[in-house]
């Protein structure tokens, strides 16, 4: 169990740092008038996902265990490793990055937010958003498994 826990904790923090930089990338690379449809495809993919990976639960979790689920969602990642190896960085973003870096304000405007003034908000919305993503995770894999005992 204490495997499956951890492997589950990886999987997680991966899919979120490509989540984030998927919304950049579209919200960079799609032309502004189709960006709403980018986004709708990004996210309709995640639910897309849980239904591939239903499936393959099916065929592949009932003959080979949990174990070779982990090997199967890798995939989607070795396809994303492929995808981002061609991805180069834009110019704008580039002379922006240049521009930031020499006057370091990015890094004071991330400190900004736990000042004395902005840290009791910081904390709240960062409170707020982790328990809805809890129980977001909670819906979305502990009631299909539940309902299955009624």
């Amino acid at each position: 169990v204490w495997m499956l826990a951890v492997l589950r904790l990886l999987a997680g923090v991966g899919i979120g740092g490509e989540w984030s930089m998927a919304g950049t990338f579209v919200a960079e690379e799609w032309p502004e008038e189709r960006r709403k449809m980018g986004a709708g495809l990004m996210h309709t993919g995640y639910y897309f996902g849980f239904f591939i990976a239903a499936i393959a639960n099916y065929y592949i979790g009932n003959h080979f265990g949990w174990r070779a689920m982990f090997v199967f969602g890798g995939i989607p990642a070795l396809l994303v490793a492929f995808i981002r190896y061609g991805v180069h960085e834009p110019e704008v973003w580039k002379n922006k990055l240049d521009r930031v870096e020499r006057e370091w304000g990015a890094r004071r405007s991330f400190f900004y937010l736990f000042s004395p003034e902005y840290r009791r908000r910081t904390v709240l919305n960062a409170t707020y958003v982790l328990v809805s993503i809890i129980g977001l995770w909670a819906g979305s894999v502990y009631v299909p498994a539940s309902i299955t005992f009624l």
